[in-house]
């Protein structure tokens, strides 16, 4: 009998223009962009707080490999699929090698890849890639391939298509087979009854659906040779599967009938820190391959690119962490994709972002012309002079968990999921209110009992928004949730963006809604991924040299901020520009010295008698 396969990736296209085009890809509204993960989970969120992610995102999370080095034993005998063992049972996994912001190019031979783990170099064969796929069950693997450089030399290039088509047919037989191999193994050691075994039989390992990778070949012959090996693997047709489901086979060979590739995975070889996205390139590789299989762009790319690569390159799916990198940086998206007259939650002519004072005219000629002041691309939330009293949400009108929390819906959600609205384990909050309700008596019998819930209900969301000027206090001061509520904000805003983008592909007006994004926002609106790195970098330094009293961003006369334990209201204003210095390399020094300046000393009396400080904070 047939292994059975994951959740199934068949593409259903609804409506094209150009190449541009727009469907289903099993549960998921294409084209859109995947969740990105880090060791299996989202990064900067927990559980609790990703279930609060109220608009609907992608169901498809982008899963790394590498991630789970030597870790498919562990998933194979907790009897769950790469998504159930990740608590994300719900969502679509995807397994490429690495993330898209791995530029590093990895050193080949003719049998093995050298990849980096977190324990260092190691040496990745074919055998080796089949086994964690079969043990780790994603729903879609990329296959093993040699990614180079456009740089790469004509003889580097030439044998990097070689290997890769000859790792993609070792691979589409090889995974079959060491999924055969787990489901007899995981029967032989259940083999006391034939209950048993015809229990681990259909729990067993199941396939997953397999895209080719397709790295960049300018070189127009080597990129011919390898699209060639490629149509051919789309195209071949497993026979011993179909003679297995006509019954002229056995099980054995039924297992060891070969992948079909059932879909394209474009590398982040298209993408490049210096000229971004090659759309040229990548549309000239995907207009060769056969249009009714899913395509897959594994990249980096900005919200510009990711229009360039739906509207011009005709993907599907697009694996980038841009949006994670944002808000590691402390930068939260705040574009707009409404560029009539009904964008009602369009900035104001007050206007914010890095250049307020140019803005300020452009956006007062905006608005008397009867036009809709345009959102900045990003927002720095570092940035003291336009964050720290704003009490705005990072955007007007947008459902996300950072400016409008947690609503009922999110909170029924995190019931269903076993956790109260507040993280607390639902046995516990419904005991509380059943104590509270004994408590109550008889006094809940009445008018008020029917008026309570539509109180509760007007009363707003289950746990409200985020403001600017808070969140602006997260990032500055290091803290981890800063992070959280940025990657929701990021995250949702990013769903929503392509929601409009699917609806452009449907009316057939993308070409011009692209013409129009372009024009509002050019390329250097977005920053440069490097340009994160070194922002978030300097934020990590930042916040733990505000916690640990050593930033060398702290103004002149400024006491160290305490370490642990209490913090007095003398220093707690020192501390916090102390922390905004920090976080803020520099740009906050000025401000730091002068609310240093105006600070209140410590005072003496809070310390307990012929106590220290010192001892304060090891309590």
């Amino acid at each position: 009998m047939r292994l059975p396969k994951m959740k199934h990736a068949q593409l259903s296209i609804a409506a094209s223009h150009g190449p541009a085009r727009c469907g289903t890809m099993g549960a998921a509204q294409v084209p859109t962009v995947s969740l990105p993960t880090h060791y299996g989970q989202l990064p900067n969120l927990l559980r609790d707080t990703s279930l609060c992610l109220t608009a609907p995102l992608a169901p498809i999370v982008a899963m790394r490999q590498l991630h789970f080095w030597d870790h498919e034993s562990v998933v194979h005998r907790s009897s769950k699929t790469l998504s159930q063992y990740c608590s994300m049972p719900d969502k679509v996994s995807v397994m490429t090698l690495r993330p898209p912001s791995d530029m590093e190019r990895y050193e080949a031979g003719d049998e093995t890849l050298s990849v980096s783990i977190t324990a260092g170099m190691r040496q990745l064969s074919v055998p080796q890639f089949c086994r964690q796929v079969a043990g780790l069950q994603p729903d879609v693997v990329v296959a093993m391939h040699d990614d180079v450089p456009q740089t790469a030399g004509k003889n580097r290039r030439r044998n990097a298509a070689e290997r890769s088509a000859a790792w993609l047919e070792g691979v589409r037989r090889g995974i079959p087979l060491a999924a055969a191999a787990m489901q007899i193994s995981s029967g032989s050691a259940t083999a006391g009854s034939s209950a048993g075994a015809d229990a681990a039989s259909a729990a067993g390992p199941r396939l997953p659906v397999l895209f080719a990778a397709v790295p960049a070949m300018s070189d127009p012959l080597v990129r011919s040779k390898l699209i060639d090996a490629l149509k051919a693997a789309a195209a071949a047709a497993p026979e011993a599967a179909a003679a297995g489901a006509a019954g002229s086979a056995s099980a054995a060979e039924a297992a060891a009938a070969p992948l079909r590739v059932e879909g394209f995975a474009f590398t982040n070889s298209f993408w490049s820190g210096e000229r971004g996205l090659d759309a040229e390139l990548l549309r000239s590789a995907a207009a060769s391959l056969p249009p009714a299989l899913p395509r897959l762009l594994s990249a980096p790319c900005n919200p510009l690119e990711v229009l360039d690569a739906v509207a011009l390159c005709g993907m599907d799916v697009v694996d980038s962490d841009y949006a994670t990198a944002l808000a590691s940086a402390g930068r939260a998206l705040c574009f707009d994709w409404e560029f009539g007259a009904a964008a009602g939650d369009a900035l104001t002519a007050s206007g914010t972002g890095p250049s307020s004072s140019s803005s300020s005219a452009s956006s007062s000629s905006a608005v008397a012309a009867g036009a809709a002041a345009p959102h900045p691309a990003v927002v720095d939330m570092a940035d003291s002079a336009a964050h720290r009293l704003d009490g705005r949400p990072l955007r007007e009108g947008c459902p996300c968990f950072a400016c409008a929390g947690a609503t009922a819906e999110a909170s029924g959600t995190l019931e269903r999921s076993g956790l109260a609205a507040g993280g607390i384990p639902v046995s516990a909050a419904s005991s509380s209110a059943a104590a509270a309700a004994r408590t109550s008596g008889a006094a809940s019998a009445g008018p008020s009992a029917s008026a309570a819930p539509a109180a509760a209900a007007a009363a707003g969301p289950a746990h409200p928004g985020h403001s600017r000027a808070y969140i602006h206090h997260l990032v500055n001061c290091g803290e981890i949730m800063g992070r959280a509520v940025l990657s929701a904000h990021n995250h949702v805003h990013l769903a929503r963006f392509m929601g409009a983008v699917r609806s452009h592909v449907a009316s057939g007006t993308i070409a011009s809604f692209r013409d129009a994004f372009r024009a509002r926002y050019p390329a250097a609106a977005f920053p440069a991924l490097e340009e994160l790195r070194k922002a978030a970098a300097a934020a990590d330094s930042g916040g733990r040299e505000a916690f640990d009293g050593e930033g060398s961003g702290a103004g002149a006369g400024a006491p160290p901020p305490a370490k642990r334990g209490r913090v007095n209201n003398g220093g707690g204003a020192a501390s916090g520009a102390a922390g905004a210095g920090g976080k803020s390399g520099g740009r906050g020094k000025a401000a730091s010295a002068a609310a240093a300046s105006a600070a209140p000393a410590p005072v003496a009396e809070a310390l307990p008698e012929g106590g220290s400080a010192k001892a304060m904070a090891t309590e």
